[in-house]
């Protein structure tokens, strides 16, 4: 075992000698590997990795949306609310259209979403709640690249609470990371 830690200091040793001007020349010498990019070409994950554009808006404004995954790009729009949907009413239905234009199909959940009433009260996605305006939204989500989808995503109503506000992301970006809908 002493004679491979002599051995190793040695190597070490040996390795390291030299100037730090030989060092430095050597090291300038060496040339950089660049990247060339073609006309009309950029960095795909830099296309699809953007922060919602616009960051907010209200009913019957779109703003577009990207996923964890690179090439999944939505245009969302808040069209309206049902106020008193779902089982014993007890629920608000945002109603969204989503358009996918990015060059990946969506396939996802949309519970990444959370509604803030006027009294303080926050309420995330109700996943799994069906109402007559869901559509198919309150479970698994698949949009084909230039497709559409409409329906509404569900959230628990405190009695007397008025929605305020909504905020979506999609896949497995953080609710704080998606767009911001103003509801009333």
């Amino acid at each position: 075992m002493a004679k491979l830690i002599a051995i190793a200091a040695l190597v070490a040793l040996i390795c390291g000698c030299g100037s730090k001007e030989e060092k430095t020349q050597s090291a300038a010498a060496a040339p950089t590997p660049t990247a060339t990019l073609w006309e009309g070409d950029q960095d795909v994950e830099e296309e699809y990795h953007q922060p919602p554009r616009p960051a907010s808006g209200g009913i019957g404004d779109t703003i577009t949306l990207t996923g964890s995954n690179v090439g999944v790009r939505m245009r969302v729009t808040v069209t309206g609310i049902a106020d008193r949907t779902g089982p014993g009413g007890r629920y608000v239905g945002v109603k969204l259209r989503m358009r996918s234009t990015g060059i990946t199909n969506f396939e996802s959940e949309l519970r990444n979403a959370l509604v803030r009433y006027s009294d303080g009260h926050r309420a995330r996605a109700a996943f799994g709640v069906k109402a007559s305006c869901s559509r198919g939204f309150q479970r698994h989500v698949r949009v084909t690249v230039g497709a559409s989808a409409k329906g509404c995503v569900l959230f628990r109503r405190p009695d007397g609470a008025q929605p305020k506000t909504m905020r979506l992301a999609l896949e497995s970006e953080p609710v704080a990371e998606g767009g911001l809908w103003r509801l009333g």
